[in-house]
């Protein structure tokens, strides 16, 4: 064993004996310029499938289930337009290299941006339609946790919130979350991605992939490493990652979110204190990815690392400590709050079929 740093205990011996395999599923490819992309379509599924288990609560306790397919609209334009504002903090450089990119809501987006900026938009939305924002809050968290668990995925199958190697960890991760992690290719087997990638390239494509591998060669890389690199860029991931394995932080808070999902599902079976779940999940979730962030990468460079502030601390930490504190300030409101439901929340029942 060894000393890290800030003399935390690291240990190389302990390598879990099992990791993920490297995998990025394909875009389907449509028409043109047209095609589906794996991350899309989770993140998608992670508002629908939420959306219908905040349906199902809704109904339950005589709140109009359209409620949640109406607040889609502004929860998704909040994520957006929110999140890419706090992408400013991940990569402060590039903006103020480039003040226009300010307004490129497409490119960079941040999870806390958007849990931030959405809270703002539920409040203004629950008002709007009559409902108090802690009961309709109580039912929007159940159904943000497993969007979180769904859409989180899509952020591990294209693998792009790459963490520190698992041998670069503290003994207690490695033994505890090693398996969460992914194995990266080999410099020989990510070679053969580039020279196959290279030979069925055409256009602007083929002409990318070779100067990608001959800038890494001329960096002083071998024929074979500069491949290789090629492969990694055809594969979307860094080529320092060649022959690690990394933590994945989006797998991770996937299963951060079901889990926090679970709890309030087994919360939720009793009347509660109106707020209670929306108290919780950022009490559940905040303190373990203010832990797990700790686990981002600093060696990648590029997008593919996080800026670090104060402390060395990321602004996703920084930000889990804040919500964490709008927590327990909403746990305290909720304290004072009565019981809900209760027998006069009858289950909702259409207009129609009164």
């Amino acid at each position: 064993m060894g000393q890290g740093p800030g003399g935390s205990v690291h240990s190389r011996a302990v390598i879990p004996t099992l990791s993920l395999p490297f995998f990025r599923p394909e875009a389907i490819e449509l028409f043109g310029p047209l095609s589906i992309q794996p991350f899309g379509v989770l993140l998608a599924l992670g508002f629908i499938i939420g959306s219908m288990w905040c349906q199902k609560y809704a109904r339950e306790r005589g709140i109009d289930p359209k409620t949640y397919t109406d607040i889609l609209f502004w929860l998704a334009l909040g994520a957006i337009v929110f999140g890419h504002i706090g992408h400013i903090f991940y990569e402060p450089q590039q903006y103020l290299d480039n003040p226009l990119d300010v307004f490129k809501v497409w490119s960079g987006l941040s999870s806390f941006g958007g849990y931030f900026g959405c809270s703002l938009l539920a409040i203004w939305f629950f008002n709007s339609r009559g409902i108090k924002p802690l009961r309709g809050g109580d039912i929007l968290m159940i159904g943000l946790a497993f969007g979180v668990f769904i859409g989180r995925l899509g952020c591990f199958v294209v693998h792009d919130h790459i963490g520190r190697e698992v041998e670069d960890s503290h003994v207690v991760f490695q033994t505890t979350i090693g398996w969460l992690a992914v194995e990266f290719p080999t410099e020989e087997e990510a070679a053969e991605i580039g020279r196959e990638a290279i030979g069925e390239a055409t256009g602007v494509e083929k002409q990318t992939l070779e100067a990608v591998r001959r800038n890494a060669m001329q960096s002083g890389t071998s024929e074979q490493g500069g491949y290789a690199a090629a492969g990694a860029y055809h594969k979307h991931f860094p080529a320092g990652a060649i022959g690690t394995t990394r933590y994945d932080l989006g797998l991770m808070d996937s299963l951060l979110g079901l889990f926090v999902f679970l709890v309030l599902v087994a919360v939720a079976r009793k009347p509660r204190k109106e707020g209670l779940l929306l108290a919780l999940t950022p009490m559940l979730y905040a303190p373990v990815r203010l832990i797990w962030d700790s686990l981002r990468n600093t060696d990648l460079g590029g997008q593919a690392s996080d800026v670090r502030y104060v402390m060395g601390m990321t602004p996703g930490q920084f930000a889990a400590i804040i919500l964490f504190g709008l927590g327990v300030w909403t746990l305290y409101m909720s304290s004072k709050r009565p019981v809900w439901p209760t027998a006069e929340d009858k289950p909702w029942v259409e207009p129609s079929a009164s």
